[in-house]
C-alpha cells in the first residue's frame, strides 16, 4: 500500500489522519537521526569506551576535523584545512598527524603537463600533511606538502605544550577542568572549549591553539580510550619522521591512519 492509498481511505477520518501523520513522523526520524550521525552530528558517548576508576586504558585517542588561518599581512600563508589524528599516551608519549590529501597519488607526464595550462586539473594530486612528535623532553614537529610543481617540506623543534597534551598529567588523566580553560607559554596558547562529560571527566570537543600568527582549530568528533599504541609505536614514529642518530628528519611521505 503506497502513501497515496492510505491517503485516500483516511478522507473523511480525522483519527485514521493523526495516525497516518504520525506513522510519517516516526519513519522520517528513523531516516533523518542516523543520517545525522553519519555526518557527525553530535558527540555520542557511546563512541567513549568505558572508564573504570583505575582500569582507565592509557592511550587517549582523537580525531576529527582541523583547520589553520593565519593574520592577514602581504604574503601570509593561506588558510587550510583538513583531517587529524592524535595519540596521547600519558604525558611521556604524543603523535598528532594532520592532512589533507593523499601523497601516492602523483599525476603522470600528461596529467602534469595539462595542469600547467589548466591548473585545475591539478588540483587532486596536491596536498600536506604535519606531524608532531614528543617524547618525554624530546619535541619534533615537521611538514611536506606537494603538488603540480613537485613537494618540498622540513621541520624543526617543537615545545612541551601542544594540543591536547596537558588533558594528562603526572597523576594520570584529568580532562579539562573549566570551560574556556588555558593553557599557555611564552611561544603558545591552547584553548579548551565545549566541553562534554564522560564519567567523571570532561573532554574539549574543540581546541583551539595559537603559535604566534597561526590559530589551529581541531573539532574533535571521534574520542577514544584504548590500550594502544605502545611506547615501542611512538619511538618507531620518532624514528619514522625524525632519524634515527642524526637531526636530520626522514622525508616520508606516508598518510596511512594511526594504528589502533
Amino acid at each position: 500500500m503506497n502513501i497515496r492509498t492510505a491517503w485516500d481511505r483516511t478522507k473523511g477520518n480525522p483519527r485514521r489522519i493523526i495516525v497516518l501523520f504520525a506513522a510519517l513522523g516516526i519513519i522520517s526520524i528513523a531516516v533523518i537521526i542516523p543520517k545525522a550521525k553519519e555526518n557527525g552530528e553530535g558527540w555520542p558517548t557511546s563512541r567513549f569506551n568505558e572508564l573504570q576508576g583505575e582500569k582507565m586504558p592509557p592511550v587517549l585517542y582523537l580525531a576529527g576535523k582541523f583547520s589553520e588561518v593565519w593574520k592577514s599581512y602581504p604574503g601570509s600563508p593561506r588558510p587550510k584545512s583538513g583531517e587529524f589524528e592524535m595519540c596521547v599516551r600519558g604525558t611521556n608519549y604524543y603523535f598528532l598527524k594532520c592532512w589533507h590529501g593523499n601523497p601516492t597519488n602523483r599525476p603522470g607526464p600528461f596529467i602534469g603537463l595539462l595542469s600547467e595550462f589548466l591548473p585545475f586539473v591539478g588540483r587532486r594530486y596536491s596536498g600536506w600533511f604535519e606531524v608532531q612528535i614528543a617524547i618525554d623532553d624530546f619535541s619534533w614537529q615537521m611538514g611536506r606538502r606537494w603538488g603540480r610543481f613537485g613537494s618540498q617540506g622540513g621541520g624543526g623543534s617543537g615545545g612541551d605544550l601542544v594540543p591536547g597534551r596537558r588533558l594528562w598529567n603526572q597523576s594520570g588523566f584529568v580532562g579539562a577542568l573549566e570551560e574556556g580553560q588555558v593553557n599557555q607559554e611564552w611561544y603558545a596558547k591552547e584553548v579548551l572549549r565545549d566541553l562534554k562529560k564522560v564519567g567523571k571527566y570532561r573532554v574539549p570537543q574543540i581546541i583551539e591553539f595559537s603559535r604566534g600568527d597561526c590559530t589551529q582549530t581541531y573539532q574533535i568528533q571521534k574520542c577514544e580510550f584504548r590500550d594502544e599504541p605502545t611506547p615501542e609505536w611512538f619511538r618507531a614514529r620518532k624514528k619514522e619522521f625524525y632519524g634515527r642518530d642524526d637531526e636530520t628528519p626522514v622525508q616520508t611521505q606516508t598518510n596511512s591512519p594511526l594504528t589502533k
